[in-house]
C-alpha cells in the first residue's frame, strides 16, 4: 500500500494529465469536462505540446482514471486549479481563469492536493480544521 504525500499526488495528477494530453481531444474532454476556459488559455496551452497523441498501457490509463476520481469532491475553483496545474499552465492563467491572487489560488492547490492525500492515508479531517491545519496533516503524516 503507498503512503500518499502532497508531492507524490501531485506527480500523479501530472502523470494523469500527461496520458490525456496522449488521448484524442473529443475523450479528453469527456474526462474533464468541469474545465473552464473562458480566455482559451487551456486550449493554447495543450496546442502548443507536441505530444503525439495516441493510446497508452492500460495500467497507464486505470492511474488515470484513479487520479481523475480524486479530485470529484473538489470545489470547482480547486478542481480548475489542481488540474490546470497537473496540466502545466502558469500560475497567471490560472489566476486569471479562478479570479484569485497568485497566493490565495497557491493556498487552495496546497489544501486540494493536501485533501487528496489525507483521504488516500484514510486519515480524518476535521470539520472545524483550518486551511492551516490541514496541510499541516498531510504534512506530518509524511513522516
Amino acid at each position: 500500500m503507498t503512503h500518499w504525500t502532497p508531492r507524490l499526488v501531485e506527480a500523479q495528477l501530472a502523470e494523469a494529465a500527461e496520458i490525456l494530453k496522449r488521448l484524442p481531444a473529443d475523450n479528453m474532454q469527456g474526462l474533464l469536462g468541469r474545465l473552464p476556459d473562458p480566455s482559451g488559455d487551456f486550449r493554447k496551452h495543450l496546442a502548443r505540446d507536441t505530444i503525439p497523441r495516441h493510446v497508452t498501457s492500460p495500467t497507464s490509463i486505470d492511474r488515470m482514471k484513479e487520479a481523475l476520481g480524486w479530485t470529484r469532491d473538489l470545489s470547482q475553483q480547486d478542481y480548475v486549479i489542481v488540474w490546470w496545474r497537473a496540466f502545466g499552465l502558469p500560475w497567471k492563467a490560472i489566476c486569471r481563469t479562478v479570479g484569485l491572487q497568485r497566493t490565495a489560488a497557491f493556498t487552495n492547490w496546497n489544501v486540494a492536493l493536501s485533501r487528496i492525500t489525507l483521504r488516500l492515508n484514510d486519515s480524518s479531517i476535521p470539520r472545524d480544521a483550518s486551511q492551516r491545519d490541514i496541510i499541516e496533516r498531510a504534512r506530518a503524516a509524511k513522516r
